[in-house]
């Protein structure tokens, strides 16, 4: 049995990495972009759209119970 608590940890992993190709994305944007107010309210819509996905994934795992364990692999079989 796996602990709910390790999948957070693989989600933290995984956003991590995310939030540094967001900031890696923003950079080149701005740095590199056409210089316009266009390329300022894209960025700022697509750091607004991440934003509200984090605050609602981190309200739903607000409301998890991460002490329980997963069963990856049941020790009894089935019968049919």
């Amino acid at each position: 049995m796996i602990p709910l608590s390790a999948f957070l940890l693989a989600w933290l992993l995984v956003m991590s990495i995310f939030v540094l190709l967001v900031l890696l994305s923003v950079v080149m944007a701005l740095r590199f972009g056409l210089s316009g107010f266009t390329t300022y309210v894209v960025t700022a819509c697509f750091l607004m759209v991440i934003a509200i996905g984090m605050v609602a994934s981190g309200g739903y795992f607000s409301t998890v119970d991460w002490t329980q364990p997963v069963t990856v692999f049941s020790t009894t079989i089935p019968t049919l």
